[in-house]
């Protein structure tokens, strides 16, 4: 096995999603109650929180494989993207078109991306 095969394997055995049921009725959010909340193609997902400020989600990512990467990321609704620093304060806006944004990850490296 390769060792891209096994970093990958290791990752998504050792980081499980985590699923929030949500009582219904008491909905008062824009996406709906089925389907995908994010979808991240690229790199893996370390980490999906709100933002400390209250004005979107983080995502934190990171390259495990040693090759620069491009992690796409896809939320019903995204208005902006932001790569930001690790303390959540934005650097550099990234384009979004059709709800999704691509953010480059050097070798080895991490990211945290702010969604709007």
């Amino acid at each position: 096995m390769s060792d891209k095969k096994l970093v990958k394997n290791a990752q998504e055995y050792l980081v499980r999603p985590i699923a929030v049921a949500a009582a219904t009725g008491c909905r008062k959010g824009k996406l709906p109650m089925r389907g995908n909340f994010l979808s991240a193609e690229g790199a893996a997902v370390t980490a999906v929180k709100n933002c400390e400020d209250g004005d979107g989600i983080i995502v934190r990512a990171a390259e495990f494989t040693g090759e620069k990467k491009e992690l796409k990321l896809s939320v019903p609704g995204m208005k902006k993207c932001y790569v930001c620093r690790g303390d959540e304060r934005e650097k550099k806006e990234v384009p979004v078109a059709d709800g999704s944004a691509v953010v480059v990850l050097p070798a080895y490296s991490t990211a945290t991306v702010k969604i709007t």
